[in-house]
């Protein structure tokens, strides 16, 4: 487009060269290439019911819900809530009494979970059901106590913990995330306050794993992004961009990338007045760490069973469906691990 021989097209993302940018042209090139890569980067979930219990005590195993509460939320934000308490069989515990503050007393005129659990489903739907610590405690309550009298196979859950835990080295509790994003957080451990405050921290929480995604988009043109940052006076770096480039170096001089290759072709091709390819390397760490990084063994050299086993199950994938490349799972190929389990909570 800079020479006039064509124009922007529809939809086209057109960056002006600016000499007196302060940041260099490849850093921007390479951020706004990933912003149109990550559009398609949505939520985790934008239409989905956020709940929470109350109980009897804190053990899954033998507890009984005093209270459920929930929030439906659609396109992002919250549209209806649900709350109720729930007269148990079980007296509450001193413990739990103490965390919640409901006491038998003022469960007397509540319905029972029976009766409950019919609203809640019509208030849910098919929507998936976000608890937050779920899969330890409040997906298995529900599971023990509903499937006494209802099927709750069909229902689809949704534990915001580990997503939290993927996203943050701190706390994950719902109390200090809400803090952490400055969300009010009402009565805590009371069940409509607590799956409000979940909905409203969900959303940030998806924010947050967007951002994330955003930013390791396109590890795939690092080495032309160092390529391009050591094409800069390094007086001209900013120090977002000396970090980029110290992070991206290795990639443009690794046995994997021809960037190298390419740049001293198109530099002699077009006559162009570029640094030199011996200048370009020294920028991106000197020969020597060039090949001392093209010296180490490849993943195959170091771990070759491992590299095998996962070769086979490549080779066993190539099925047009799971149910045609089932056979991969015999015990005798491609054994299950240890730890995987089937399980319907998603």
């Amino acid at each position: 487009y800079l020479t006039g021989a064509a124009s922007p097209r529809r939809h086209d993302l057109v960056l002006g060269v600016q000499p007196q940018s302060e940041r260099p042209n490849a850093t921007t090139l390479f951020k706004a290439l990933q912003l149109i890569h990550s559009r398609e980067f949505g939520d985790v979930l934008r239409d989905y019911v956020t709940f929470d219990l109350e109980t009897t005590d804190l053990d899954p195993a033998t507890c009984e819900i005093v209270e459920l509460g929930a929030a439906r939320v659609r396109d992002g934000e919250i549209v209806d809530s649900f709350r109720s308490l729930v007269r148990s069989e079980a007296p509450i515990s001193a413990g739990a009494s103490a965390i919640h503050g409901y006491t038998d007393k003022d469960l007397r005129d509540a319905p029972t979970l029976q009766e409950v659990w019919p609203r809640f489903r019509a208030f849910a739907g098919d929507s998936v059901l976000v608890a937050h610590n779920g899969h330890r405690f409040d997906v298995p309550v529900l599971r023990r106590l509903v499937g006494r009298f209802a099927d709750v196979h069909e229902l689809i859950f949704f534990d915001t913990l580990p997503l939290a835990r993927s996203l943050f080295r701190e706390s994950a509790r719902l109390t200090d995330l809400a803090e952490r994003f400055e969300i009010r957080k009402g009565r805590a451990h009371h069940a409509l306050d607590d799956a409000v405050t979940l909905a409203h921290v969900f959303g940030r929480l998806s924010q947050q794993q967007r951002m994330r995604a955003r930013k390791a988009a396109l590890v795939n043109l690092l080495d032309q992004l160092a390529l391009g940052l050591a094409l800069v006076s390094k007086r001209e770096l900013g120090d977002e961009d000396r970090l980029l480039l110290e992070l991206a170096a290795p990639y443009a001089l690794g046995r994997y990338s021809d960037c190298l290759d390419f740049y001293a072709a198109e530099r002699e091709r077009e006559g162009l007045t570029a640094p030199e390819l011996d200048e370009v390397i020294a920028r991106l760490g000197g020969r020597k760490l060039m090949e001392r990084i093209r010296a180490e063994r490849r993943p195959a050299e170091r771990y070759p069973a491992a590299v095998a086993r996962l070769q086979s199950l490549i080779e066993a994938s190539q099925a047009d469906s799971l149910e045609d490349g089932g056979a991969c799972w015999s015990a005798s190929r491609c054994p299950r691990p240890r730890a995987w389990r089937r399980t319907h909570t998603g």
